[in-house]
């Protein structure tokens, strides 16, 4: 007759604990595998378009990876078991919001190029009258032509970024310099809201 010895009970335990870790472990690695994959497989398109939304994604794959390698095989496993199903979530969102930021694009690119047109025009203007905006002084026109110079080189790197099909990039930008130019033409004296940005092809003043 076998004996059971206290000794003898600990191992078994630690064998059945240790079948239980890596089996926890597996399941883990798993669930990241697929997570990774994916993302990978809708990254490109998404991140175009919702690029917080993705690195959202890739945050909880990191954190899951962090918390695998400390032992934490269900914090991992939580962490990334909804991953693959938002992935997909956001691939069939893409053409509804690479339709509305192309739009948001469409509406904003005229009026930005006239406004900043413009804005260039009553610098030249006051270049060469030196007659100034009320409140502008000398050294106030020369620092807006270098604003405006930094202004022309941001929108084409917006423009770029577009063309490139990184929209939400583009219209992140493009939006920081809208109020950047609408600031240049309160300062020149000119109408600065939303009466310039629209679509009519007229010259604020």
């Amino acid at each position: 007759m076998r004996i059971s010895t206290p000794l003898s009970r600990v191992a078994v335990l630690g064998l059945l604990l240790g079948a239980s870790c890596a089996g926890a472990q597996g399941m883990a690695e798993a669930a990241i595998t697929s997570a990774d994959q994916a993302v990978a497989s809708v990254g490109p398109e998404v991140s175009k378009v919702m690029p917080d939304q993705m690195n959202q994604l890739t945050e909880a794959i990191a954190s899951a990876r962090a918390s695998l390698e400390a032992g934490e095989y269900q914090a991992a496993l939580d962490g990334v078991k909804g991953v693959p199903a938002e992935a997909q979530r956001l691939a069939a969102e893409v053409p509804a919001k690479t339709a509305e930021l192309t739009q948001a694009w469409n509406d904003l690119a005229p009026a930005m190029a006239r406004n900043m047109a413009a804005v260039q025009s009553k610098i030249d203007e006051a270049t060469r009258t030196r007659r100034m905006p009320r409140g502008m002084d000398a050294a106030g026109l020369e620092n807006l032509k270098s604003s405006m110079s930094s202004m022309a080189a941001e929108w084409s790197t917006a423009s770029t970024a577009f063309q490139s099909g990184n929209l939400a990039q583009a219209m992140a930008k493009a939006t920081e310099l809208k109020a950047m130019v609408s600031q240049a033409m309160a300062s020149m004296g000119m109408v600065s809201d939303e009466r310039a940005w629209g679509n009519a092809q007229t010259v604020p003043k």
